[in-house]
């Protein structure tokens, strides 16, 4: 399990979350990023409930999840990022 700190989350949110959204991700195109970077079912009850928004969802995945996968969802986002254009 990650322990984020207030500048932890404010990086995430800065760099990856706008008004509840994270880049430019449907919640279909969400799960698939999830599914296939970290083979991780980001709907999973564990990351929030069905109401979440996928930045509360991606804020809860960085809090449970233990450092190292935070670091590659993290990476995996930034290269993402700006190799589509969201930048």
């Amino acid at each position: 399990m990650a322990t984020l700190k207030n500048a932890d989350v404010r990086t995430i949110n800065d760099a990856f979350v706008r008004d509840g959204y994270v880049l430019d991700f449907s919640n279909k195109t969400f799960s698939e990023f999830f599914e296939d970077e970290m083979a991780v079912d980001i709907y999973a009850n564990k990351y929030g409930s069905s109401k979440d928004s996928k930045g509360m969802r991606l804020r809860a995945f960085a809090e449970v999840e233990s450092p190292h996968l935070v670091a590659r969802m993290m990476r995996a986002l930034w290269i993402y990022m700006n190799t589509s254009g969201c930048i």
